[in-house]
């Protein structure tokens, strides 16, 4: 898994989604990354967990409530989801079709230009 995020590995994020208050309660600020902002975290957590919580009173949640699973389940659940990964993702090359490049027209001026870490082209 690429590391663009708070979770190191797809297991964390399996984990998060099992129970996402109990995650950010035990969740281990001191792991990321100093350049990670986080001077509204702790509001915009917040606020995105109660909305979660009255959007489940209001029977509306698209989110289940209380999945428990066993670390089998977890582990079968990341090896399917790893299933699903085309390898094409990582290969420039294999990607390139799909990925234009700056002799492509942009007709509406809104094409994302993707950069690597490095701040070039992907």
């Amino acid at each position: 898994m690429i590391d663009v995020g708070s979770y190191l590995t797809l297991e964390e994020v399996v984990r998060h989604y099992t129970g996402p208050r109990e995650a950010m309660q035990s969740f281990d600020y001191n792991k990321l990354d100093a350049n990670i902002q986080t001077d509204n975290l702790s509001v915009n957590t917040g606020l995105a967990l109660d909305q979660l919580d009255a959007l489940r009173q209001a029977g509306t949640s698209l989110f289940p409530e209380n999945i428990e699973l066993s670390d089998d389940e977890v582990a079968f659940l990341v090896a399917f989801l790893e299933s699903m990964t085309d390898p094409c993702v990582t290969d420039r090359a294999c990607l390139s079709p799909w990925v234009p490049d700056e002799s492509d027209s942009d007709p509406d001026g809104l094409r994302v230009r993707a950069e690597n870490r490095f701040g070039g082209p992907l």
